[in-house]
């Protein structure tokens, strides 16, 4: 599952739910079977929802697996500041703070924008 929403502010809390700005929390990818073994590349996972992100705010993507998967593997980026939160299960309330977020692709289908990083676009500010 997939949720992405606007953050409370730009470095996250130890508690999950007090991160997404009230209301804000949608779920833009659902899916308990799909298994990603060892993929090439980048990986393509169409949203089942539309999302639109409000521009000058603060992006938040919650990634959650279900345990009895290995996990969610991917490249990072060193931020040099909190902005990943770790926990264990989806039903975790807390997790660890990390100073290092995984590279994800963004695509944008409307609006005409070129698909770049999140790195990228948070750069861009």
């Amino acid at each position: 599952e997939i949720r992405m929403g606007e953050a409370a502010g730009p470095v996250l809390g130890e508690v999950f739910s007090r991160n997404f700005v009230p209301g804000t929390s949608v779920t833009v990818f659902h899916d308990d079977s799909l298994w990603l073994a060892e993929p090439e590349g980048w990986v393509e996972i169409e949203f089942d929802t539309p999302f639109e992100y409000r521009a000058g705010t603060h992006l938040l993507i919650e990634v959650v697996h279900d345990t009895a998967q290995p996990g969610f593997f991917t490249w990072h980026w060193e931020t040099g500041e909190p902005r990943g939160l770790l926990g264990y299960g989806p039903d975790a309330e807390k997790g660890y703070l990390c100073t290092d977020i995984p590279h994800l692709l963004l695509e944008c289908s409307q609006a005409g924008l070129e698909a770049c990083t999140f790195g990228r676009i948070k750069a861009s500010f």
